[in-house]
């Protein structure tokens, strides 16, 4: 059987994440299979590079994302039981496993998504069955995010969303809702891969995993404020005595990130972790004591494995993440500095921990339980 994974890739963590989970799901359930991957939305390799000299030199400073992609893909079809994509290559399935893709908080062009959609319906007519897995959608309010999502739709079989929000913000956009299914974040049923001489050096302390969607994907003025808290925090942990370190989740972007809150906080002892496995990543954030998350898969990490973790958000979908474990709360308001760091100080005594992960402990089991019958869906359709 062939299948193609799409719409994922290898340097932000959690979208790698998604990606190993699908392949983990298809070696347990078909024998040999042939998994093909491919991230049709980036450019190639050369017009990567002529785009990394154009963003270093004219649009932004420093840039490395051209090059991060190529490096990230190439580690994949290394590291991974992957084929690269053939343009001619009939497949029986297709997962989608893009994350926050449809929505007006993206750039959403017609011509950028109109290669996906004529490749998606040319599938479609060799009878290869395509699912969406469980991501955030919506909402869909201009004409161009309404048109990409209802030939989407017409295409696919089986369209799941990973709250109810993102479901109706589907439902509400379209006129037929028979294909559309909720499931929880299906990242879940992934476990970390342990790393003994990294495990020993970050055993129980505090993670925290900065995200550059909290400031190019907020309103004006919550990015100074993001930082400000980030390094108000880091101060106080210091001072507390709290081992912790800043933990890249994604690439360049966020690595630069971490650089600045290092610097801002000036103290320069602080690790940061740059980890190219997705699973040894998992590993570690399961290894904390306690996490502080931008990144959604972050915080999805740190649920999934019983770890008590607070969020600052950009999104809906980190307060619905949390309503799936029963967590009130978790997303902290960092504009409000004094409040949070209370939240944080107060969460770190022992009885707070505790409480937060029997919490955890008692609804994890339910999940897991969720996506496993998400992937008798899947593969009902073939």
């Amino acid at each position: 059987m062939k299948i193609r994974i799409e719409g994922v890739g290898g340097v932000n963590k959690g979208a790698e994440l998604m990606l190993v989970a699908a392949i983990d799901e298809i070696y347990r359930r078909i024998e040999n299979p042939t998994i093909v991957y491919c991230d049709f939305n980036k450019k190639s390799p050369l017009r990567r590079i002529i785009s990394y000299f154009v963003f270093k030199y004219i649009l932004r400073k420093n840039s490395k994302a051209p090059f991060d992609e190529i490096r990230s893909v190439k580690r994949l079809l290394k590291t991974l039981p992957l084929t690269s994509y053939n343009s001619k290559m009939e497949v029986d399935l297709i997962l989608d496993a893009g994350g926050f893709q449809f929505s007006d908080q993206f750039d959403n062009d017609m011509r950028n998504s109109k290669s996906q959609i004529t490749r998606l319906n040319r599938a479609k007519e060799q009878g290869t069955k395509i699912v969406f897995l469980p991501q955030a959608f919506g909402p869909f309010r201009s004409k161009i995010s309404l048109d990409i999502i209802h030939k989407i739709y017409e295409c696919s079989d089986l369209i799941m969303a990973r709250e109810e929000v993102s479901a109706n913000h589907l439902k509400n956009a379209l006129d037929n809702i028979s294909k559309i299914k909720v499931f929880p974040d299906f990242t879940n049923l992934v476990e970390g891969k342990i790393d003994n001489d990294l495990q020993m050096d970050l055993n129980g302390k505090i993670c925290l995993i900065p995200n550059m969607k909290m400031i190019s994907h907020t309103e004006e003025g919550d990015g100074k404020r993001y930082v400000d808290f980030f390094v108000v925090l880091m101060k106080m942990l210091y001072r507390s005595k709290e081992p912790f370190y800043l933990l890249n989740h994604e690439g360049s972007a966020d690595l630069k990130l971490c650089n600045l809150f290092r610097q801002k906080s000036k103290i320069r002892n602080i690790p940061i972790i740059n980890i190219q496995d997705s699973k040894k990543v998992k590993a570690v954030i399961g290894s904390a004591k306690l996490v502080i998350s931008s990144r959604y898969h972050g915080v999805a990490s740190a649920l999934s494995q019983g770890i008590p973790v607070y969020a600052t958000s950009w999104s809906h979908k980190y307060d619905l993440l949390y309503n799936d474990y029963g967590i009130e709360n978790g997303v902290i308001d960092y504009s409000d500095k004094d409040a949070s760091l209370e939240i944080i100080e107060t969460a770190l005594s022992e009885e707070s921990l505790t409480k937060y992960q029997k919490k955890l402990v008692d609804v994890i089991p339910s999940l897991k339980r969720q996506s496993r019958l998400m992937w008798d869906e899947v593969f009902s359709l073939i």
